[in-house]
């Protein structure tokens, strides 16, 4: 199983699109970023697991209805990472995720980079 560790706020929403729909919610995603990641998941045929702050807002069942309003309707979500409130950033959270699941391969898609060294060369950063 490949995986795709998604951000959103930065990945799929930008300045223009926050600023063209005035918030900052599951209503101001752009639908060219959006069209890209689904693009990507289908040719590689990779799931996502959701590594953003929206995981503190949103099941993965909401998830799928949010995708859903984008002409997405088979979004490939499978899991969220863990939601560690200590002292743990992003990175943390991923490979406490990857430490219970078996997969081939995977990527992580945000505009933060607070993951571990051990995972900068499968970090892909969105400015």
């Amino acid at each position: 199983m490949k995986i795709i560790f998604l951000d959103i706020d930065g990945v799929l929403n930008s300045v223009g699109s926050m600023i063209a729909f005035n918030n900052c919610d599951e209503n101001s995603l752009d639908k060219v970023s959006i069209g890209l990641l689904k693009e990507l998941c289908k040719i590689t045929n990779a799931k996502i697991v959701i590594s953003s702050t929206w995981r503190m807002l949103y099941k993965e069942d909401e998830f799928i209805s949010i995708f859903a309003k984008y002409d997405w309707d088979d979004f490939p979500i499978i899991d969220i990472t863990p939601i560690n409130y200590g002292e743990s950033h992003r990175g943390q959270e991923i490979q406490l995720w990857l430490n219970e699941n078996t997969i081939e391969s995977y990527i992580i898609l945000d505009d933060d980079s607070d993951i571990l060294e051990s995972q900068t060369d499968l970090f892909i950063y969105h400015e």
